[in-house]
């Protein structure tokens, strides 16, 4: 695939076979050496060759024009960030990361569920919200207790060309975009799921754009 090879860096994390944590839960396939996923996401943010990067899931599926509707706002979000870099009491915190609010397509009982998932995913943001009335699409908040705190409802009533405040909690999972230098890195003792990003995002990270 030409885009593959021309947008797509693959990065090899080699196993020595030397256990890099030692662990004391022995299920799940943790034990001695469990899966080191966040070894695995700073060698990815550290490689980038982009000044910010999208942190997302490998699983998670963006609309075919993904790339543009993030070109397009492109301009705004350096704008918000300036605008909150220069605000008044705004701490000691580096940046903004953008949280992209993430959704559920679920396949079962669908006309369409034939197609791709990619040919399912709504393409601009009235398609989404509408797609959301018509209960084809769901906010992860109804599927994930780590969603739950965003308001999804009010980001849907937003603007295209707004953003809106995001209050931090420590229940959040959030996917965002931000500048590699405002991150902190990942804690590569960090082992299963669940609480990895807010495990990041606590220490001394960026501020929060919904």
């Amino acid at each position: 695939n030409e885009a593959m090879q021309r947008y797509v860096d693959i990065h090899v994390v080699i196993d020595s076979k030397t256990p890099w944590f030692k662990s004391a839960i022995g299920n799940e396939g943790r034990g001695d050496d469990p899966y080191p996923v966040n070894i695995l996401r700073q060698e990815s943010i550290r490689r980038a060759q982009t000044e910010w990067i999208f942190l997302a899931e490998g699983d998670m599926v963006s609309a075919p024009n993904g790339h543009e509707l993030i070109r397009s706002t492109w301009g705004r979000m350096v704008t918000e960030e300036k605008h909150h870099l220069l605000s008044p009491g705004r701490g000691k915190t580096p940046g903004v990361a953008f949280v992209v609010p993430s959704y559920y397509a679920p396949t079962k009982d669908r006309d369409d569920a034939q197609l791709r998932l990619s040919e399912r995913v709504p393409k601009s943001k009235d398609e989404l919200v509408s797609a959301v009335k018509d209960d084809k699409v769901k906010r992860m908040s109804d599927v994930y207790d780590s969603h739950k705190e965003l308001n999804y409802q009010a980001w849907e009533d937003l603007r295209n060309d707004t953003f809106m405040s995001y209050n931090w909690t420590m229940s959040m999972e959030p996917y965002y975009i931000a500048r590699k230098e405002t991150l902190p890195p990942f804690d590569p003792l960090f082992m299963g799921m669940g609480g990895d990003k807010r495990s990041q995002l606590r220490r001394d990270g960026p501020d929060l754009c919904f």
